[in-house]
């Protein structure tokens, strides 16, 4: 066996292994001339953070307060797959009603128009016309 077998074996193209930490510290020069730590990365979220401190020790530990914020979010929103027996027309219709009315339950809004449709039916009237009245 010779050098070049051993080569051909070898995975193309080599890629560098993921990034552990989002967040780095660098030395940073304002315009004003003076010389600070700068706390440089990107959230999980797309945002860019960039702020500037007088130690690296204030740096470092904004830096860590960072990763560990990103670590706990990351784990709180990484969806959850979930068998159902809606349609996809009927997730997406779920997903704009909740956009529309966020922090509300869509059980107990469909529950309080249920009402009201009955109570108009009663008198013989929509809803909308008995809103209208």
């Amino acid at each position: 066996m010779n050098l070049s077998d051993d080569l051909s074996k070898m995975p193309l193209p080599w890629h560098a292994p993921p990034r552990l930490q989002r967040f780095r510290i660098e030395r940073f020069k304002n315009p004003s001339g003076k010389q600070v730590w700068r706390v440089d990365g990107y959230r999980s979220s797309g945002g860019r953070i960039r702020e500037n401190f007088k130690t690296k020790s204030e740096a470092l530990e904004r830096m860590n307060a960072l990763e560990q914020a990103e670590a706990e979010g990351a784990l709180s929103t990484v969806p959850v797959l979930q068998r159902t027996i809606l349609s996809a027309e009927q997730i997406s219709d779920a997903e704009s009603a909740t956009a529309m009315v966020p922090g509300r339950s869509l059980a107990a809004l469909a529950a309080h128009l249920t009402r009201w449709e009955t109570q108009a039916a009663r008198i013989g009237l929509s809803v909308d016309e008995a809103l209208a009245f």
